[in-house]
């Protein structure tokens, strides 16, 4: 059989991945505070170079850290029972987004209101309103969480995805895995998993008011999300198809750029750019976009498994930090912007101190407060320790 089960050993390479998608993470909310559409905090000037630039770093970005969560998953049920899983599951994502709901999460939108003129008060005279009612529903409390939407839909995916994925790892369900490891392994097959996406973005009327519809996740609806996700748990069950990923990787890549940023001109000149929903330039972009996410985050993936397989102490170090840093990054983002974009220098220093500025904020907090301070560990996703001196070792996955 050509595709079989892979058993348990350290996937470096998707702990470096995880580690590099955040730290894109923190490039791409930088770069949003210059682009052309509305955000919480938004320098004067914008640019459409910085536009293109964001909107194609979103066509693959959150898609293939979804993807990422669920190869994580695959392996992460190999090692533990369903019980231990839902534990687990509940305390490094329902945790930090729980604290961030009632702390930095309303700060985002307090800096949003000061930044747009509505407000004028101090952030403690302003912090009852949250509690005047949901966000989406004209009050201020964000339940969705903010950037942390993703700890929420994680969360939720993993429940409600895990009867699925039990079945798939025993008896009959895990010949079906391994069939359709098979079958995806054969030339070109890879990319089927394009189909549903593409199919779901065309349909799926994004300004219709619903959360299922809505890109507003990272670009993406959260059904096109949930099959990333269970992409990544099947493409984990099979050798074959990782094999065929990396021997791919370069015409992925060449792929994904070529059809993005060549597709676009091209739709753009055929069509008008009329953007609505069921107009051709919608239909032709949906197009372009699906298979442009399918291509680089497979090409993401090739490049990770053909170079990355390799443990060091920064990914040791990096890969425990990883969930603080993503749990902090937009919160210290938006309050460094939010006075460094007032400053008279160019805009191009502003984004480097911005950006700069912000990691060292998120590096120091974490350093010296969340990674010595156990009741803070907790509160950020991260196992506690009860030794005097802190020992550097791998982090378990967060996704």
């Amino acid at each position: 059989m050509n595709a079989t089960s892979v058993s348990y050993s350290r996937r470096y390479d998707i702990d470096w991945l995880r580690v590099l998608l955040i730290l894109t993470v923190l490039v791409f909310h930088s770069l949003r505070l210059f682009d052309l559409e509305g955000w919480s905090v938004k320098s004067a000037t914008t640019y459409l170079g910085v536009q293109v630039l964001v909107v194609f770093i979103s066509r693959w970005l959150m898609p293939a850290i979804f993807l990422i969560s669920g190869i994580a998953t695959y392996y992460a049920l190999e090692k533990r029972r369903a019980g231990r899983f839902v534990k687990d599951r509940s305390l490094r994502l329902l945790v930090p987004l729980l604290v961030g709901l009632f702390t930095h999460i309303p700060l985002q939108a307090y800096l949003e209101q000061v930044s747009q003129n509505q407000y004028s008060g101090s952030f403690w005279q302003w912090y009852p309103s949250i509690f005047n009612g949901l966000a989406r529903l004209g009050g201020n409390f964000n339940w969705l969480g903010g950037h942390l939407w993703y700890l929420e839909v994680l969360f939720l995916f993993s429940l409600v995805c895990l009867p699925l994925f039990i079945w798939l790892r025993n008896g009959s369900g895990k010949r079906v895995l391994s069939w359709l490891g098979d079958r995806l392994s054969a030339p070109g097959a890879l990319y089927l998993p394009v189909l549903p996406i593409l199919l779901l973005s065309a349909t799926l009327d994004p300004e219709n008011g619903s959360i299922l519809t809505s890109e507003e996740f990272g670009g993406w609806n959260l059904p096109s999300h949930l099959i990333f996700f269970l992409s990544g748990f099947v493409l984990a069950s099979s050798q074959t198809m990782q094999a065929s990923i990396r021997r791919i990787r370069w015409i992925s890549l060449v792929t994904g750029v070529v059809i993005f940023f060549g597709g676009l001109g091209l739709a753009f000149a055929l069509t008008g750019g009329e953007a609505a929903f069921g107009s051709l330039y919608y239909l032709v972009w949906t197009v372009i976009s699906s298979l442009s996410c399918w291509a680089c985050t497979l090409a993401i993936l090739g490049f990770g498994m053909q170079r990355l397989n390799v443990r060091t102490p920064v990914l040791d170090y990096a890969n425990e930090a990883v969930l603080p840093f993503y749990v902090l990054h937009q919160s210290i983002l938006f309050v460094v912007g939010f006075y460094v974009l007032n400053w008279a220098i160019p805009d191009l220093a502003k984004w480097a101190i911005i950006l700069i500025s912000s990691f060292v904020i998120i590096m120091v907090l974490y350093e010296f407060l969340i990674r010595r301070i156990n009741v803070l560990r907790v509160l950020f996703g991260m196992k506690p320790v009860y030794k005097e001196k802190l020992v550097q070792k791998p982090a378990v996955q967060i996704s």
